[in-house]
Protein backbone atom coordinates (compact mmCIF):
# COMPACT_ATOMS: atom_id res chain seq x y z
CA UNK A 1 0.00 0.00 0.00
CA UNK A 2 2.35 2.76 0.70
CA UNK A 3 4.36 1.86 -2.27
CA UNK A 4 1.25 2.35 -4.52
CA UNK A 5 0.68 5.49 -2.87
CA UNK A 6 3.94 6.54 -3.87
CA UNK A 7 3.91 5.43 -7.40
CA UNK A 8 0.31 6.15 -8.34
CA UNK A 9 0.23 9.97 -7.91
CA UNK A 10 3.48 9.76 -10.21
CA UNK A 11 1.70 7.22 -12.60
CA UNK A 12 -0.95 10.31 -13.09
CA UNK A 13 1.09 13.16 -13.10
CA UNK A 14 3.46 11.02 -15.96
CA UNK A 15 0.44 10.61 -18.22
CA UNK A 16 -0.82 13.78 -18.09
CA UNK A 17 2.83 15.28 -19.10
CA UNK A 18 2.83 12.95 -21.58
CA UNK A 19 -1.05 14.18 -22.68
CA UNK A 20 0.39 17.86 -22.57
CA UNK A 21 -2.04 18.88 -19.26
CA UNK A 22 0.62 19.20 -17.02
CA UNK A 23 4.47 19.95 -16.53
CA UNK A 24 7.07 17.38 -14.19
CA UNK A 25 8.59 19.13 -12.21
CA UNK A 26 12.19 18.84 -10.76
CA UNK A 27 10.80 16.96 -7.48
CA UNK A 28 8.61 14.50 -9.85
CA UNK A 29 11.89 13.74 -11.29
CA UNK A 30 13.66 13.02 -8.61
CA UNK A 31 10.57 11.03 -7.24
CA UNK A 32 10.74 8.71 -10.17
CA UNK A 33 14.33 8.71 -10.47
CA UNK A 34 13.95 7.25 -6.79
CA UNK A 35 10.93 4.55 -7.28
CA UNK A 36 13.15 1.35 -8.10
CA UNK A 37 15.50 1.92 -5.03
CA UNK A 38 12.41 2.72 -3.03
CA UNK A 39 10.66 -0.41 -4.26
CA UNK A 40 14.14 -2.47 -3.50
CA UNK A 41 14.21 -1.49 0.29
CA UNK A 42 13.14 -4.33 2.74
CA UNK A 43 9.96 -3.03 4.50
CA UNK A 44 9.73 -5.73 6.87
CA UNK A 45 10.67 -5.47 10.58
CA UNK A 46 9.54 -3.92 14.09
CA UNK A 47 11.21 0.00 14.21
CA UNK A 48 11.60 1.67 17.35
CA UNK A 49 11.12 4.63 18.75
CA UNK A 50 13.41 7.11 16.71
CA UNK A 51 14.15 4.91 14.39
CA UNK A 52 14.65 5.99 11.12
CA UNK A 53 12.02 4.47 8.45
CA UNK A 54 13.61 2.29 5.65
CA UNK A 55 12.97 4.55 2.70
CA UNK A 56 14.44 7.67 4.80
CA UNK A 57 17.86 6.21 4.35
CA UNK A 58 17.28 5.37 0.38
CA UNK A 59 16.13 8.75 -0.47
CA UNK A 60 18.92 10.58 1.38
CA UNK A 61 21.18 8.02 -0.75
CA UNK A 62 19.04 9.08 -3.84
CA UNK A 63 19.59 12.73 -3.59
CA UNK A 64 23.47 12.72 -4.55
CA UNK A 65 23.06 10.33 -7.31
CA UNK A 66 20.59 12.80 -8.81
CA UNK A 67 21.23 13.93 -11.87
CA UNK A 68 18.96 17.05 -11.95
CA UNK A 69 21.14 17.86 -8.68
CA UNK A 70 19.21 17.58 -5.72
CA UNK A 71 22.26 17.64 -3.85
CA UNK A 72 22.97 21.16 -4.36
CA UNK A 73 19.83 22.24 -3.01
CA UNK A 74 19.81 20.27 0.75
Amino acid sequence: MLLASYVFPLALKRKLSDAGYYSLTKDDDFQLFAFERLAATEMTGTYEDGQKHPWHDAISDMVFKFPGGLGEEV
